[in-house]
C-alpha cells in the first residue's frame, strides 16, 4: 500500500496475472528436478497428501524452468464487431435463461442464434482475411508474408 499524507487515500496495489511461457521452458531440466524431486517423496497411504506434494513439486520445477510473461488484457478479436458482440449477448441471454427454463422453444432459439453468430464470425474473418490479403505486396518484400503463415 501506498500513502503520501492524511488527506490521501491509501491505495492497494494489484498484481498483474502472470501467464507461464511453455515455448522457452528448459524441459530436459524441468524433466531432472521433478524426477530428484519426487524421488525424495515420502510414503504415504493417504491420496490426498500425496497429490499435494507432488502438485507442489511441479510447482517447484516449473518455478526453477518455465519463465513467466505479462498477459496481455487489452486483446480485442480482430473480427469482433458491434453485430456480432449484441449477438452474443444474445446468445447469452438465451443461454442463461435456457438453464433457467429448459423448453423446446428456448432451445432452437438458442441453436438458432448461435448458428447465426457461428456465420456472422466467418464471414466477418473472411473479409478481414480478404482485406489484408488484397493490401499485400510482393514488390515490398516478403518477410511480412512468411510471418502470416
Amino acid at each position: 500500500m501506498r500513502s503520501c499524507d492524511n488527506s490521501c487515500a491509501m491505495e492497494p496495489t494489484t498484481q498483474e496475472k502472470r501467464s507461464w511461457n511453455f515455448r522457452k521452458a528448459n524441459w530436459d531440466g524441468f524433466t531432472q528436478e521433478l524426477e530428484n524431486l519426487c524421488s525424495d517423496l515420502p510414503k504415504h497411504n493417504d491420496a490426498e497428501k500425496l497429490l499435494h506434494l507432488f502438485t507442489s513439486c511441479i510447482q517447484k520445477a516449473a518455478k526453477h524452468h518455465i519463465p513467466r510473461g505479462k498477459r496481455r488484457n487489452n486483446w480485442i478479436s480482430f473480427w469482433k464487431d458491434h453485430n456480432i458482440k449484441d449477438l452474443i449477448q444474445e446468445r447469452d441471454s438465451i443461454g442463461q435463461e435456457l438453464q433457467r427454463n429448459n423448453s423446446e422453444e428456448l432451445k432452437r432459439n438458442f441453436i438458432e442464434v448461435s448458428h447465426r453468430l457461428e456465420e456472422l464470425i466467418l464471414e466477418s474473418k473472411k473479409e478481414k482475411w480478404t482485406e489484408l490479403c488484397s493490401k499485400l505486396d510482393r514488390r515490398k518484400g516478403t518477410s511480412h508474408h512468411w510471418y502470416l503463415l
